[in-house]
């Protein structure tokens, strides 16, 4: 794919004022050249131009603290307990909800049954339209009296096993 934004305010996350009238290149998702869009040296035939003006760029988002396997709300606990292909769906529906709302990177700090990890690589693998998420995976020896079962441990490789804390409850 080849991309120009056109005229665009860009907003590059530090403390300096939003740029007007920039244009930005992109080739293959990534970003190939930014400058004033009068300084373009393309030819607007050969791509897709977007129409940038009363809009602003901003960089990809970062969101620190997610459970897409969770609507959220008053009984969000609860809803872990919910099948796992409703959990799974329902993860895929957030994370691409996520996404649409300018979030490129998303930490998933737990979701039962290992959906979350399921859910990165299938990200990864390109099989879903998502953020790059870095799953924290289930707690392994954390007594958790509001889920039914033990976590299913058998498709987890071992270095999923090894990132996670061996806590007991009371324990820091």
């Amino acid at each position: 794919m080849h991309l120009l934004i056109d005229d665009v305010q860009l907003w590059d996350g530090t403390e300096s004022p939003a740029q007007p009238k920039i244009s930005v290149e992109v080739r293959d998702g990534r970003i190939h050249w930014i400058g004033s869009a009068s300084q373009w040296q393309g030819y607007r035939a050969t791509v897709r131009v977007v129409d940038g003006r009363a809009r602003t760029l901003i960089p990809g988002l970062m969101d620190c603290h997610v459970h897409y396997s969770s609507p959220g709300g008053p009984e969000w606990i609860a809803r872990f307990t919910d099948s796992l292909p409703e959990i799974s769906m329902r993860a895929i529906e957030l994370a691409e909800a996520s996404l649409r709302s300018g979030v490129t990177t998303a930490r998933d700090v737990g979701a039962p049954q290992g959906v979350s990890i399921r859910l990165a690589r299938a990200a990864r693998a390109g099989e879903i339209h998502s953020p790059n998420i870095v799953p924290r995976g289930p707690g392994l020896l954390i007594e958790a009296p509001t889920f039914p079962s033990p976590v299913n441990l058998g498709k987890l490789t071992s270095y999923e096993m090894r990132s996670e804390r061996r806590l007991r409850p009371g324990q820091t």
